[in-house]
């Protein structure tokens, strides 16, 4: 499905154009071309009863990527929005560290580019940058848990 795309406008397109649940494919399939193998919409009942639905978790040998993606349109609000967005989503990371023994590093992937890069060392990445951002991870200081 995904297979044709050759361009960013091309990616942006299908991200922009489809249900939010093609959208979380779409990132789920960046990332295993990238050779990672993934999950998506798994959701965890852990021992204290909580569940936890995470939308894709991104592996590979020595890490785990929980990626929260975001769907949103740009808006007035947006911004306070992303930043709850994230701590819900460090709060889950961190429950998911507790059933695994390697490093967890929590993900936001926006449609669109946002404001902020960065709320709480957890990086917002927007989908039509995935691509560059796991091609040069490496790069980045990401605090894993």
């Amino acid at each position: 499905m995904f297979e044709s795309i050759k361009t960013p406008e091309e990616l942006m397109k299908i991200g922009k154009g489809e249900k939010w649940q093609v959208f979380e494919k779409l990132v789920a399939h960046i990332f295993e071309e990238h050779g990672f193998k993934t999950i998506q919409n798994k959701v965890i009942v852990f021992s204290s009863k909580k569940k936890r639905q995470y939308d894709v978790i991104a592996e590979e040998t020595t890490r785990v990527y929980l990626v929260e993606c975001k769907k949103w349109s740009n808006g007035r609000y947006k911004s306070s929005a992303l930043k709850k967005s994230v701590l819900d989503h460090y709060k889950r990371a961190y429950l998911y560290k507790e059933i695994t023994s390697k490093p967890i590093i929590p993900l936001l992937v926006t449609l669109h580019q946002e404001d902020i890069l960065f709320h709480e060392r957890i990086p917002l990445v927007p989908i039509e940058k995935l691509n560059t951002f796991l091609l040069t991870i490496n790069d980045y200081s990401l605090e894993e848990l």
